[in-house]
């Protein structure tokens, strides 16, 4: 069938039997398609046409919170023009068609089966929420006992108990009782094993010690468990160590409560084992309790317990986790939000905002979140998501509104940066070939950047991206599903992609699948959402709402590409004050300024000493550098002589690999060297031999020392084998002399101790 000037090719994929109830239905050629995709639905289908089916109980094309929009297969089905084929050929034929045939467009796919589920059922996550334990307050402190009196137990861990769960409950009862009568010690246990640190230099060292934290844990846990709950000293002290693991990790670290739940013996614990040899059924079901059991113990018995007495908190840059006592925290993070609060937020008096409500708030609101930092905090506004189904309108808004403006906005700015640390050395070499003669070089970044982001400026810059255009000017968002190849299963994994019409990209033979149906926004409707982001984001906190005097709130949806169009046009006028021989590279903001004029370089200083005019904005000055040899930026060391540039060790990410197997370690430290190899660090075009070598030999010992750092705390879950190791080795060798040729085998060889 022709379509702008292709055609429809289809295929017999499947012999699937076409459902006679569809087949005789009294309905019209519309709700045949409906009937269809509903049916499709229910019977788990994997066809093309469940594209947009999201997540939720009814499964029902009507219902919108379970179907996100037609997709293209959908609203042509509809059409007049297939209503007719229907007509001519039958509903039995044509329902064949769309159910045992797949469909293509040139390489779009309409309808038809692909091997892969495009919708999801609810189940419950077996994964560890590490944020059950972050970020509480000295003044929520009650919402964090573990065993409340009136809560019944057995009711929490399995929601509707059943008979085999009895047997659990007096261990409960005992566990409450023990709490309740110990409490009252649990404070000065914490002053023994958790002192706070004294003769402190940084916010970071009144930190308390994670060895002490998990020494108290263990404490307070043998004080009030049963023997009974767990069974016997060798499943005690498997919990123990596993508490051990989980109070290390970082944020970022995924623990599966399966992995939890291994190296306990089951047939120790009285609830669970029946007093005879279990059968596979009784087994598995033994299994799922214990996994139910588990997943209660650790987000509410320990990640309570941890709550109650520490806030727990991740650094500012860094995923490593940091716990402090709850009222030197406080002590920390007042004296700095007093501060802030009375030179950057505004109370707001007639304000109405709730965390009970999303869209009946009057602003955007996010709750408050302190990161520490060695001699300061940075603040971060978490956006308020909404409950019930709040959530959903929030996720509305979001995805059908923010992220389309930050995609408009995106497209229009005038880009004066680098997107990541890997361009650095192509840009380096074409300065390198434009200019001739020493290099200077001055560094700086920008104090408080999004708190002093000059707000009137940047609604000037946005207003000028859109004045020539009309108000009826429209923009178009389109979003597809890529499809990869079909794995060894036959079935195909995917990702979405959201596309701003006018910047397609090039797909080549990769297969598409249109997810729903386009979105499209004029000029003022896009103005509309970016002004109402900006005048109406707010903090609500302790029942009160404070909007910004100035600056942006950083953590909001748009506020990282307003930074953006701001520090674009400051790029712009710090070229447009200096001379050809001036390249200014900036990430961020972060800033280097290079010259072949050492008065230039001196010009800039000068000018940085005070607010940048035009933005008053200001610079950290104590961290400007001026350089006329060498330059540490972004994570890397910049040679002025020759414009080379290599990556530093602290650049990478060093942290330990908690996973439960060395086969999921190795899966880790893959992507970790596929990454960087990727970048322009090892680009052979614009760096010299020496450099590469250089970054090899970083490279190599960014991931020697992640394996070492990760290899004792795997060892306990899984047996480390020599031969795996060596084939995870080899593999890299051979990924690297692959990226940049065999001329540095013998040198990678060289970076590896031999074995006797």
């Amino acid at each position: 069938m022709a379509n702008h000037g292709s055609k429809i090719t289809v295929t017999r994929v499947s012999d699937l039997k076409v459902p006679v109830q569809l087949i005789y239905q009294d309905c019209s050629h519309e709700e045949l398609i409906d009937d269809l995709i509903r049916y499709l639905a229910n019977t788990r289908s994997k066809n093309i046409l469940l594209h947009g089916v999201v997540d939720g109980d009814r499964l029902d094309v009507s219902n919108s919170f379970a179907f996100a929009g037609p997709n293209a297969g959908t609203n042509l089905l509809k059409t007049p023009e297939f209503r007719l084929i229907c007509t001519l050929v039958g509903r039995s034929a044509f329902l064949d068609l769309i159910i045992n045939y797949l469909a293509q467009l040139d390489n779009q796919f309409l309808w038809g089966q692909t091997n892969e589920s495009y919708y999801k059922i609810k189940s419950k996550s077996f994964q560890l929420k590490l944020n059950k334990m972050l970020y509480s307050e000295i003044w929520s402190l009650h919402r964090y006992d573990p065993l409340p009196a009136f809560v019944p137990l057995l009711e929490q861990i399995f929601n509707v108990p059943k008979k085999h769960h009895l047997k659990l409950r007096p261990f409960l009862e005992e566990l409450r009782t023990n709490h309740v009568k110990r409490q009252r010690e649990y404070p000065y246990i914490l002053d023994s094993v958790c002192p706070e640190p004294k003769n402190a230099n940084s916010n970071i060292d009144y930190a308390v010690d994670k060895k002490d934290v998990i020494r108290f844990l263990v404490i307070l846990l043998e004080k009030i468990m049963p023997l009974g709950l767990f069974g016997s000293k060798h499943n005690k002290s498997v919990l123990f160590t596993k508490i051990a693991r989980v109070l290390s990790c970082n944020k970022k670290d995924v623990i599966s409560i399966y992995d939890l739940s291994k190296n306990f013996k089951l047939n120790d614990i009285p609830w669970i084992n029946q007093g005879r040899k279990l059968n596979k059924m009784e087994f598995e079901r033994a299994q799922i309790m214990w996994y139910q059991f588990m997943d209660w113990f650790f987000h509410t018995i320990v990640f309570k317990l941890v709550a109650a007495f520490f806030h727990v908190t991740d650094m500012s840059q860094s995923f490593r986790l940091l716990y402090y006592r709850h009222h030197t925290w406080h002590r920390i993070s007042k004296q700095f939000k007093d501060r802030y609060f009375n030179k950057f937020l505004l109370k707001s008096q007639r304000a109405r905002n709730s965390h009970e409500t999303f869209t009946q708030n009057q602003d955007f609101i996010g709750s408050l979140r302190l990161l520490p930092k060695p001699h300061d905090l940075r603040f971060i506004a978490m956006p308020f998501k909404g409950v019930g189904k709040g959530v959903f309108e929030r996720m509305n808004i979001h995805r059908n509104e923010v992220l389309i403006a930050n995609m408009i906005l995106s497209s229009k700015r005038n880009v004066k940066g680098i997107k990541s640390v890997g361009e650095l050395p192509e840009k380096l070499t074409a300065y390198g070939k434009k200019v001739s003669g020493p290099v200077f070089a001055l560094k700086f970044d920008i104090k408080q950047a999004y708190d002093t982001l000059p707000r009137d400026l940047l609604v000037s810059l946005i207003e000028s991206m859109f004045e020539n255009e009309l108000s009826t000017s429209s923009y178009t968002i389109n979003r597809y599903y890529l499809l990869n190849r079909p794995n060894s299963l036959g079935e195909r994994k995917r990702r979405k992609i959201t596309i701003l019409d006018g910047s397609e990209k090039d797909f080549g033979s990769k297969q598409i699948v249109q997810a729903n149906s386009p979105v499209v926004l004029n000029k003022n409707e896009v103005l509309r959402i970016i002004k109402c982001q900006l005048e109406h984001s707010a903090i609500f906190s302790s029942f009160t709402t404070f909007h910004r005097k100035r600056g942006v709130f950083q953590g909001f949806p748009l506020s990282g590409i307003f930074c953006e169009i701001v520090y674009d046009k400051v790029v712009e006028y710090l070229e447009s004050i200096g001379s050809e021989d001036v390249n200014v590279i900036r990430l961020a903001d972060d800033f280097l300024v290079l010259s072949t004029k050492k008065e230039t370089i001196t010009k800039y200083s000068e000018l940085i000493s005070k607010p940048i005019p035009g933005f008053n904005i200001s610079v950290n000055r104590e961290k400007s550098l001026f350089s006329d040899d060498r330059v540490d930026f972004l994570g890397t060391t910049i040679y002025l002589d020759n414009l080379t540039v290599t990556r530093n060790l602290r650049s990478y990410d060093l942290s330990t690999i908690n996973v439960s197997s060395f086969k999921a370690m190795y899966s880790v430290l893959t992507q970790h060297y596929k990454v960087a190899i990727s970048s322009g660090f090892f680009d052979s075009t614009v760096n010299s031999e020496e450099i590469i070598r250089q970054n090899i030999s970083t490279l190599i010992e960014s991931i020697q020392l992640r394996f070492a750092r990760s290899q004792r705390l795997v060892s306990k879950l899984d047996k480390f084998s020599i031969s795996h190791y060596t084939t995870f080795q080899n593999t890299f060798k051979r990924s690297l002399v692959n990226k940049l040729g065999q001329q540095y085998a013998s040198y990678i060889d060289s970076l590896y101790p031999t074995r006797d």
